[in-house]
């Protein structure tokens, strides 16, 4: 068994606290950046529109040498995420050439070594409706306990933001 985590960027900063703390795999965004990323809230905003086009194909060479950058952090790049159109995601034309550049992709993945390669089939991200609470367990960590009590009497948001939302105390 080993201890993973997805990343948001391949910064020295990032891949050396990781190594820090323990983590021995990680998983690749779809894009990655050696810039460290800026914080992201934990609850997400809402999606408003599907994913965009599809980006060109990945480069083996540059994918080889991303898992090269992790692994000189004592790290394995064991994953990476791939990008996936709302094209394909919503079976809207120019499906058919995206899942081809998809599938170049898969194969340029595989040649740099990658064994796993992940991918989100959502159109859109659900996050409305969902909010940090403000209550707290021992050691300063939200108790199920509390969160049970604080979401007792929500009840769930309608379908579409252009109806009323009857929500966790929004209207």
């Amino acid at each position: 068994m080993a201890i993973g985590k997805e990343v948001g960027d391949v910064s020295d900063t990032t891949l050396r606290f990781l190594r820090q703390i323990g983590v021995e795999h990680v998983g690749l965004p779809a894009q990655t950046s050696t810039e460290p990323a800026r914080s992201r809230p934990l609850v997400p905003p809402p999606q408003e529109e599907p994913a965009g086009s599809q980006p060109p194909p990945w480069d083996g060479a540059v994918l080889r040498g991303l898992r090269d950058r992790v692994e000189r952090f004592g790290l394995v790049a064991s994953a990476i995420a791939l990008p996936v159109s709302g094209n394909v995601l919503l079976g809207r034309p120019g499906a058919d050439a995206d899942l081809a550049a998809i599938r170049r992709s898969i194969e340029a993945a595989g040649r740099a070594g990658f064994e796993v390669v992940t991918y989100s089939f959502s159109a859109l991200r659900a996050s409305e409706g969902y909010r940090l609470l403000d209550t707290t367990g021992a050691g300063g960590l939200t108790s199920a306990r509390s969160m049970r009590r604080a979401l007792r009497d929500c009840r769930p948001c309608r379908a579409s933001a252009a109806t009323a939302r009857t929500s966790c105390g929004t209207g």
